[in-house]
């Protein structure tokens, strides 16, 4: 069995009276929904360490922080014991 595919692109959602925190989802198309794991990571350029953004295995997830902080996250598919590769990891800064 092959593994799944990683999402091809994230969409980044900040709220209009919130600082400090973004909501980031996984781009899908189509009616199907898929399982998805998420990292953060802290570092420039994404250098790492990456951690666990969240729990569950929806398509969002909330970033949060200082004002200012910039985060790199990355989202890969799962199915079944099956994970994709990580997705191009998208830089956020937290108004």
């Amino acid at each position: 069995t092959l593994a799944p595919e990683a999402p091809e692109s994230l969409d980044v959602v900040f709220p209009k009276g919130g600082h400090g925190k973004a909501k980031v989802s996984v781009h899908e198309t189509g009616k199907s929904r898929g399982s998805y794991v998420a990292e953060q990571c802290f570092e420039p350029a994404g250098a790492g360490p990456w951690t666990p953004l969240g729990l569950g295995m929806g398509k969002t997830r909330w970033v949060s922080g200082a004002s200012g902080t910039k985060v790199w996250v990355r989202f890969a598919t799962v199915r079944g014991q099956l994970q994709s590769a990580w997705c191009t990891p998208v830089l956020i800064t937290l108004p």
